[in-house]
């Protein structure tokens, strides 16, 4: 060998070698030391390596990957025969774990019903319709996946419990029509997908702490969702992500951005919802939502679109800011086809109970609302730099608005408050939490509905409220 030749096979072999270190061991080299290479079986020319154990007809297919930075490919349609639509999994195989660094590519199980558990720990991508109608999985482990693609566990609709954790991206109905879970962890997740888990009808309870986006229909026709929903962390929610959700009686939407069209609509359960931050509400976005009470704070939203909380016939008043007034002081009056995109559509609380709106100091807050049992009330109210309020209108209209803001524990404390605020006595409703005090100038004379007091109403700390003790009376609740 004359010595360029040397030096060349030299460099190669170094180039290699230095490759071989970066991607770690190779799939067939952990299967060989984990089982024995006669036990391993290529995934046609993938380089990708399995082995079968367990007895005959419960068996489990456990993938390689490797053990570097480059993942080992389950490649697409690996196990799915599209001649026959079904899967050619060896027979008997029940259970599929990964062990090392693998990605799954689209279709590679595509149809696999005889598969009863998933356990997929390392693996960093599960591609589009991936498992699609493996209707006999009823777990999967999905710890540390990043990307769940579109379509990849469509209709396993034997699937009670999925581990989440670590998961970044959930695609376009991944869990669509997965009825049988009753519950599921979302925790971390950034994004959620269109139709995510459109149809699982199952599902009671979904933690969503942490999630920025919630796709459209996300979660259309989840109508065993319960109680109370906590979104604070979500930025947008897509149009129909809740509809139907019956059974949600509370949503913190603290935060959210974007309210999609018929987000919740027909959300008949819904008592109360909290809109601070909120800056869009879409067309239809709480329709139908019949057990709305009381007042909302709509102070951040910048627009309301058509029939937006249309039949909520318990919502009675609303609070809105200088943003969404004319250079007159009225109501800017959303209109799509007039190009007019900031202000609150005519019919956006058609039908519902309004009969009384906020509006800042020095405003007439005029509108165009229609379907309305009667003219709302126009009451004045200034903002304080401490986002406390002071309302310089009568007491009796103004006490739901200032319970509304201190946060009363449930209707009962609601109602008591009030009647202490038109009494002028002390409220004793209270609950295990922070205590605020509730302060306002003594009136000549107790309020009544009929002879309501003239009053200034503001929120105070405990702190301040024991620095003017003598001055004014108070009222005082704990709230949760």
């Amino acid at each position: 060998m004359r010595k360029s030749q040397f030096i060349l096979v030299l460099m190669l072999s170094t180039s290699f070698a230095t490759m071989a270190r970066a991607n770690g061991t190779s799939s067939y080299d952990n299967c060989a030391t984990a089982v024995g290479a006669s036990n391993c079986v290529p995934i046609g020319d993938s380089g990708t390596y399995y082995a079968l154990s367990g007895d005959a007809g419960n068996k489990t297919m456990t993938i390689y990957g490797t053990s570097g930075s480059t993942a080992a490919k389950v490649p697409a349609d690996a196990f799915y025969d599209y001649d026959s639509w079904e899967t050619i999994l060896p027979g008997g195989v029940r259970s599929l774990k990964t062990s090392g660094n693998v990605d799954i590519e689209n279709y590679a199980f595509e149809y696999a019903m005889g598969l009863t558990s998933v356990d997929l720990t390392g693996v960093q991508s599960i591609g589009d319709t991936a498992f699609y109608g493996a209707s006999g999985l009823t777990s999967a482990n999905l710890t540390g996946v990043q990307t769940i693609g579109y379509n990849a566990f469509y209709g396993a609709t034997g699937l009670t419990s999925i581990d989440l954790t670590g998961v970044q991206t959930i695609g376009d109905s991944a869990f669509q029509n997965a009825t049988s879970l009753t519950s599921v962890d979302l925790t971390g997740v950034q994004t959620i997908g269109a139709d995510a888990f459109h149809g699982a009808t199952g599902l009671t309870s979904v933690d969503l702490t942490g999630v920025q986006t919630i796709g459209d229909s996300a979660f259309k026709g989840a109508t065993s969702l319960t109680g109370h929903l906590d979104l604070s962390d979500v930025q947008s929610i897509g149009d129909t992500a809740f509809y139907g959700a019956t059974g949600l009686t509370s949503v913190d939407l603290t935060g959210v951005e974007t309210i999609g069209s018929h987000a919740f609509y027909g959300a008949t359960g819904l008592t109360s919802v909290d809109l601070t931050g909120v800056q869009s509400i879409g067309w239809n976005a709480f329709k139908g939502a019949t057990s709305l009470t009381g007042h909302l704070d709509l102070s951040d939203v910048q627009t309301i679109e058509y029939n937006a909380f249309q039949g909520a016939t318990g919502l009675t008043s609303i609070v809105i800011s200088d943003s969404i007034l004319d250079s007159s002081g009225n109501i800017l009056e959303y209109d799509e086809e007039s190009g007019v995109y900031t202000g609150i559509a005519a019919d956006a609380f058609e039908g519902s109970g309004l009969n009384t709106i906020y509006c800042p100091k020095d405003k007439t807050c005029g509108n165009s609302f229609t379907g309305l049992s009667g003219t709302p009330t126009i009451i004045s109210y200034s903002k304080n730099d401490d986002g406390t309020y002071s309302v310089g209108e009568n007491m009796y209209a103004n006490a739901d608005m200032m319970a509304n803001k201190i946060a009363c524990a449930d209707a009962s404390q609601c109602a008591a408050l009030q009647r202490a605020l038109n009494a002028g006595n002390t409220c004793e409703a209270q609950d295990a939490c922070n205590t605020l005090a509730l302060q306002y100038a003594a009136p000549s004379e107790p309020a009544t509905p009929s002879a309501p007091a003239r009053a200034d109403i503001r929120i105070y700390t405990i702190e301040e409220a024991n620095a003017v003790a003598g001055k004014v009376n108070s009222v005082k609740i704990r709230y949760r």
